[in-house]
């Protein structure tokens, strides 16, 4: 059926790429690429086919990370318009009207098809790459554990000391990192105090308790909501 024109190139980090499975997924920022001024021209069958657009995009964050890119279904297959309709909730008529509409102005294309550098050059620009606390993919093993050492002996990252997380798992440590660019990004730059205490939050309930908040856009994380034993519930909110 179709494919999203340079899934991984635009909505997705080196982070995001060795994730299984995505709670939510990177939209490229900025309305004047050649594509998005293509599709508002149309009116509004360009607003219907972004917002159709945008459906599609969080149905496809939620495919496996071998899977992301092209609309298939758990066996395999490739997704019909029925398929599409069913995931995100839109009319099957609406579906094929837009689905039309994004292939011509270059954010959709047939699976299959070869895609020219021109019509890549359609989507918006790619999003920033992460910080320099996130491992590239390609790096060398023994890169990785020499970065991983500076880390554990407290190596500041834009003015944070993560001395406080050596003792923690590789998976953890990641979730706090994820929780330190999401802060930036919102403009609420995480403290140091509040740094040492994540750090000493229950890893099992730490990591879904900062995929929530990222996905719901809070400030604060909730680690109690996620324990088995009942506490008092408290939020963190790094200041």
């Amino acid at each position: 059926m179709f494919n999203i024109v340079n899934w991984s190139e635009k909505f997705e980090t080196a982070d995001t790429r060795k994730r299984q499975r995505l709670g939510w997924f990177l939209a490229p920022s900025g309305n004047d690429s050649k594509g998005y001024r293509k599709l508002m021209r149309q009116g509004k069958d360009g607003v219907i086919a972004y917002g159709v657009f945008m459906a599609l995009c969080q149905y496809m964050a939620t495919l496996s990370k071998e899977s992301r890119g092209s609309f298939v279904n758990s066996d395999g297959t490739e997704m019909d318009f029925d398929d599409l309709s069913e995931v995100t909730r839109i009319e099957v008529a609406d579906i094929r009207h837009a689905t039309g509409t994004l292939v011509a102005c270059g954010w959709l294309t047939p699976i299959g098809t070869t895609i020219c550098q021109s019509s890549a050059s359609h989507l918006p620009p790619i999003c920033q790459s992460s910080p320099s606390f996130v491992k590239e993919e390609g790096e060398e093993q023994g890169e990785e554990e020499e970065k991983e050492k500076e880390k554990e002996k407290g190596t500041k990252v834009k003015g944070l000391d993560f001395s406080s997380l050596q003792s923690l798992d590789r998976e953890t440590k990641q979730a706090i990192w994820d929780w330190i660019k999401y802060r930036e990004e919102i403009n609420e730059p995480l403290k140091q105090s509040a740094l040492e205490i994540i750090a000493k939050e229950d890893p099992a309930a730490l990591k879904p308790a900062i995929n929530e908040a990222i996905r719901n856009g809070w400030k604060g994380i909730f680690p109690e909501k996620h324990q088995d034993k009942q506490q008092t519930q408290k939020l963190i909110y790094g200041i």
